[in-house]
Protein backbone atom coordinates (compact mmCIF):
# COMPACT_ATOMS: atom_id res chain seq x y z
CA UNK A 1 0.00 0.00 0.00
CA UNK A 2 1.59 3.61 -0.76
CA UNK A 3 1.46 6.11 1.64
CA UNK A 4 0.72 9.61 0.16
CA UNK A 5 -0.91 12.74 0.78
CA UNK A 6 -4.72 12.22 1.57
CA UNK A 7 -7.05 12.90 -1.79
CA UNK A 8 -8.73 16.34 -1.31
CA UNK A 9 -12.45 16.29 -2.43
CA UNK A 10 -13.55 17.82 -5.00
CA UNK A 11 -14.74 21.78 -4.69
CA UNK A 12 -18.75 21.97 -4.56
CA UNK A 13 -20.54 24.82 -6.34
CA UNK A 14 -22.23 27.15 -3.73
CA UNK A 15 -25.49 28.70 -4.99
CA UNK A 16 -25.29 32.40 -5.81
CA UNK A 17 -28.20 32.90 -3.77
CA UNK A 18 -25.86 32.28 -0.42
CA UNK A 19 -23.72 35.20 -1.76
CA UNK A 20 -24.16 38.63 -0.35
CA UNK A 21 -24.49 40.83 -3.24
CA UNK A 22 -26.02 38.22 -5.84
CA UNK A 23 -28.35 38.79 -8.55
CA UNK A 24 -31.67 37.01 -6.73
CA UNK A 25 -32.88 34.07 -9.02
CA UNK A 26 -35.20 34.16 -12.01
CA UNK A 27 -39.19 34.90 -11.10
CA UNK A 28 -38.41 34.93 -7.04
CA UNK A 29 -39.90 37.72 -5.58
CA UNK A 30 -37.98 40.77 -3.80
CA UNK A 31 -38.41 40.95 0.12
CA UNK A 32 -37.99 43.92 2.75
CA UNK A 33 -37.24 47.28 2.52
CA UNK A 34 -37.23 46.79 -1.56
CA UNK A 35 -40.03 44.88 -2.34
CA UNK A 36 -40.91 48.24 -0.13
CA UNK A 37 -39.58 50.32 -2.73
CA UNK A 38 -40.62 48.50 -6.00
CA UNK A 39 -44.29 49.01 -4.81
CA UNK A 40 -43.84 52.43 -4.15
CA UNK A 41 -42.23 52.97 -7.78
CA UNK A 42 -45.36 50.72 -8.99
CA UNK A 43 -48.91 53.00 -9.73
CA UNK A 44 -51.57 51.58 -8.80
CA UNK A 45 -54.10 51.06 -11.97
CA UNK A 46 -57.33 53.25 -11.54
CA UNK A 47 -60.68 50.60 -11.01
CA UNK A 48 -62.69 50.40 -14.25
CA UNK A 49 -66.23 50.12 -13.88
CA UNK A 50 -67.75 46.92 -12.66
CA UNK A 51 -68.25 43.77 -15.63
CA UNK A 52 -71.75 43.59 -15.51
CA UNK A 53 -72.38 39.49 -14.84
CA UNK A 54 -74.14 37.69 -17.82
CA UNK A 55 -78.36 37.12 -17.39
CA UNK A 56 -79.03 33.96 -15.92
CA UNK A 57 -81.59 32.36 -18.40
CA UNK A 58 -84.59 31.30 -17.32
CA UNK A 59 -85.98 27.96 -18.40
CA UNK A 60 -89.74 28.69 -19.43
CA UNK A 61 -91.84 25.98 -19.88
CA UNK A 62 -93.37 26.30 -23.37
CA UNK A 63 -96.63 24.57 -24.70
CA UNK A 64 -96.79 21.11 -26.05
CA UNK A 65 -98.65 19.96 -28.77
CA UNK A 66 -99.79 16.35 -28.47
CA UNK A 67 -102.45 13.71 -29.98
CA UNK A 68 -104.79 12.21 -27.51
CA UNK A 69 -104.62 8.24 -27.08
CA UNK A 70 -106.95 8.17 -24.52
CA UNK A 71 -109.70 10.01 -22.95
CA UNK A 72 -111.70 7.08 -20.68
CA UNK A 73 -110.62 8.64 -17.11
CA UNK A 74 -112.75 11.51 -15.85
CA UNK A 75 -111.61 14.69 -16.45
CA UNK A 76 -108.32 13.65 -18.12
CA UNK A 77 -106.30 13.20 -21.23
CA UNK A 78 -103.67 11.28 -22.20
CA UNK A 79 -101.54 13.26 -24.47
CA UNK A 80 -99.06 11.33 -26.47
CA UNK A 81 -95.72 13.99 -28.04
CA UNK A 82 -93.11 13.09 -30.31
CA UNK A 83 -89.87 14.18 -30.06
CA UNK A 84 -86.70 13.48 -31.78
CA UNK A 85 -83.13 14.13 -30.42
CA UNK A 86 -79.75 12.85 -31.88
CA UNK A 87 -78.49 8.87 -30.33
CA UNK A 88 -75.55 9.39 -28.06
CA UNK A 89 -73.57 6.33 -29.51
CA UNK A 90 -74.68 5.88 -32.68
CA UNK A 91 -75.29 9.26 -33.74
CA UNK A 92 -78.55 9.06 -35.31
CA UNK A 93 -81.88 10.71 -35.15
CA UNK A 94 -84.04 8.56 -33.12
CA UNK A 95 -88.00 9.47 -32.34
CA UNK A 96 -89.28 8.79 -28.60
CA UNK A 97 -92.89 8.97 -27.36
CA UNK A 98 -93.68 10.63 -24.18
CA UNK A 99 -96.78 10.58 -22.50
CA UNK A 100 -99.05 12.84 -20.60
CA UNK A 101 -101.79 13.02 -18.18
CA UNK A 102 -103.34 16.49 -18.79
CA UNK A 103 -106.23 18.18 -16.93
CA UNK A 104 -109.44 18.28 -19.26
CA UNK A 105 -111.90 20.59 -17.06
CA UNK A 106 -114.88 19.69 -19.16
CA UNK A 107 -114.64 16.49 -20.24
CA UNK A 108 -114.42 17.37 -24.69
CA UNK A 109 -111.12 15.74 -25.70
CA UNK A 110 -111.69 12.54 -27.40
CA UNK A 111 -109.03 9.81 -28.88
CA UNK A 112 -106.81 11.34 -32.31
CA UNK A 113 -107.72 14.66 -30.85
CA UNK A 114 -104.38 16.63 -31.40
CA UNK A 115 -104.34 19.43 -28.43
CA UNK A 116 -101.79 22.07 -27.25
CA UNK A 117 -101.27 21.31 -23.50
CA UNK A 118 -99.74 23.23 -20.61
CA UNK A 119 -97.91 22.72 -17.66
CA UNK A 120 -99.91 23.59 -14.09
CA UNK A 121 -98.27 26.15 -12.16
CA UNK A 122 -99.99 27.51 -8.88
CA UNK A 123 -102.43 29.79 -10.62
CA UNK A 124 -104.10 26.45 -12.00
CA UNK A 125 -103.11 24.59 -9.34
CA UNK A 126 -101.81 20.81 -8.93
CA UNK A 127 -104.72 17.92 -9.84
CA UNK A 128 -102.67 14.84 -8.73
CA UNK A 129 -99.19 13.51 -8.16
CA UNK A 130 -99.73 12.45 -11.92
CA UNK A 131 -101.19 14.87 -13.68
CA UNK A 132 -99.51 18.07 -13.75
CA UNK A 133 -100.23 19.64 -17.29
CA UNK A 134 -103.93 20.91 -18.48
CA UNK A 135 -105.47 21.41 -22.06
CA UNK A 136 -105.54 25.02 -23.00
CA UNK A 137 -106.98 24.80 -26.58
CA UNK A 138 -107.88 21.95 -29.74
CA UNK A 139 -106.20 21.90 -32.47
CA UNK A 140 -107.61 19.53 -34.82
CA UNK A 141 -110.63 17.78 -33.68
CA UNK A 142 -111.01 14.27 -35.01
CA UNK A 143 -114.51 13.37 -36.36
CA UNK A 144 -116.73 11.08 -34.46
CA UNK A 145 -118.61 7.85 -35.63
CA UNK A 146 -121.77 7.12 -34.14
CA UNK A 147 -121.71 3.73 -32.31
CA UNK A 148 -118.41 2.84 -32.60
CA UNK A 149 -115.22 4.05 -30.66
CA UNK A 150 -113.11 6.48 -32.64
CA UNK A 151 -110.02 4.07 -33.63
CA UNK A 152 -108.56 6.22 -36.29
CA UNK A 153 -105.53 7.97 -34.33
CA UNK A 154 -103.71 4.61 -35.48
CA UNK A 155 -104.88 5.48 -39.25
CA UNK A 156 -104.31 9.14 -39.51
CA UNK A 157 -101.23 11.16 -39.39
CA UNK A 158 -101.11 14.08 -37.48
CA UNK A 159 -102.59 17.49 -38.50
CA UNK A 160 -104.66 15.65 -40.87
CA UNK A 161 -107.95 16.84 -42.35
CA UNK A 162 -110.34 14.58 -42.05
CA UNK A 163 -113.60 14.84 -43.73
CA UNK A 164 -116.87 11.83 -44.63
CA UNK A 165 -114.68 11.38 -48.41
CA UNK A 166 -111.96 10.50 -46.49
CA UNK A 167 -111.25 6.80 -48.06
CA UNK A 168 -110.89 5.73 -44.18
CA UNK A 169 -114.02 7.08 -42.83
CA UNK A 170 -115.95 5.22 -45.72
CA UNK A 171 -114.49 2.43 -44.65
CA UNK A 172 -115.15 2.83 -41.48
CA UNK A 173 -118.54 3.78 -42.59
CA UNK A 174 -119.43 0.43 -45.01
CA UNK A 175 -118.05 -1.95 -42.08
CA UNK A 176 -120.95 -0.14 -39.21
CA UNK A 177 -123.64 -0.26 -41.67
CA UNK A 178 -122.67 -4.30 -42.79
CA UNK A 179 -122.73 -4.91 -39.03
CA UNK A 180 -125.69 -3.24 -38.48
CA UNK A 181 -127.58 -5.10 -41.59
CA UNK A 182 -126.13 -8.45 -39.84
CA UNK A 183 -127.89 -7.76 -36.72
CA UNK A 184 -130.94 -6.87 -38.37
CA UNK A 185 -130.36 -9.72 -40.51
CA UNK A 186 -129.78 -11.96 -36.96
CA UNK A 187 -132.90 -10.44 -35.08
CA UNK A 188 -135.23 -11.51 -38.10
CA UNK A 189 -134.31 -14.86 -38.41
CA UNK A 190 -134.68 -15.22 -34.42
CA UNK A 191 -138.27 -13.85 -34.52
CA UNK A 192 -139.53 -16.17 -37.75
CA UNK A 193 -138.20 -19.17 -35.79
CA UNK A 194 -139.96 -17.79 -32.14
CA UNK A 195 -143.33 -17.59 -34.16
CA UNK A 196 -143.82 -21.31 -35.15
CA UNK A 197 -142.68 -22.23 -31.48
CA UNK A 198 -145.60 -19.72 -30.37
CA UNK A 199 -148.25 -21.42 -32.53
CA UNK A 200 -147.31 -25.07 -31.28
CA UNK A 201 -147.78 -24.04 -27.63
CA UNK A 202 -151.20 -22.42 -28.56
Amino acid sequence: MLDGPPAEPAPTKKSSCGRAGAPPHRGSRPSGPQALEESAKTPNPAPGPPVPRPARVMRRLKKVVGTVVSSSMDKTAVVEVQRLYVHSKYRRIMRKRLRYFAHDEHDICGVGDRVQIWPMGERIGKRSARKTWAVVDILHRQPRLEGEPCELASLMRPGEVVDASHPVVAAANSVIEARKTAEEAAAAAADTAAEPDADARA
